[in-house]
């Protein structure tokens, strides 16, 4: 806006300056309130739709924390370039790894709970088939048991059955 002063607005218009000199200022004093009320407005929807304030209010919080830190630092803070290749690496890579560990140990929790399930089911299976084997057990023990009795009494009814052939074959 200071370039905009009279002589370099005047020697633009050279015949209104020289004959009407005092319109020529009212004009250029006009042109540079406007001019001056555009930018201002402009500069101050460019800081509102940027959110410039709040920012340059975080920053200067940033940096008074850092400079804070900074001061209380009991050790010398080693510089990056001067680290082993290993702990720049683990440094980059400890992020990733603690979200897979994470992931992998939700994972290990899911399995390991449908392994108790499934654990559940088959000492389930187990109970049942060790009540099945024990009944058959008891029938295989009453079966030979009515087999000892019969043994006693079966020469007695074979000889009946024979006998009783012998009467019905008529021979």
């Amino acid at each position: 806006m200071d370039k905009v002063n009279r002589d370099n607005f005047g020697a633009c218009f050279p015949t209104v300056a020289a004959k009407a000199p005092g319109t020529l200022e009212f004009v250029q004093r006009q042109m540079v309130e406007r001019l001056r009320g555009l930018c201002e407005k402009e500069f101050d929807n460019i800081l509102q739709n940027r959110s410039v304030v709040p920012k340059l209010n975080e920053l200067e919080l940033l940096l008074s924390d850092a400079t804070t830190r900074k001061q209380s630092a009991t050790e010398v803070p080693i510089p990056p370039h001067t680290l082993p290749a290993a702990a720049v690496l683990d440094a980059h890579l400890a992020p990733h790894l603690a979200s897979q560990q994470s992931q992998l140990n939700a994972r290990l929790q899911t399995v390991q709970s449908h392994n108790a399930q499934l654990f559940d089911e088959i000492q389930a299976q187990r109970a049942e088939i060790e009540a099945l084997l024990g009944a058959v057990e008891r029938t295989l023990s009453d079966m030979d048991g009515a087999s000892a009795l019969l043994d006693e009494v079966v020469e007695e009814l074979a000889q009946e059955t024979r006998s009783a052939e012998v009467e019905m074959s008529g021979t």
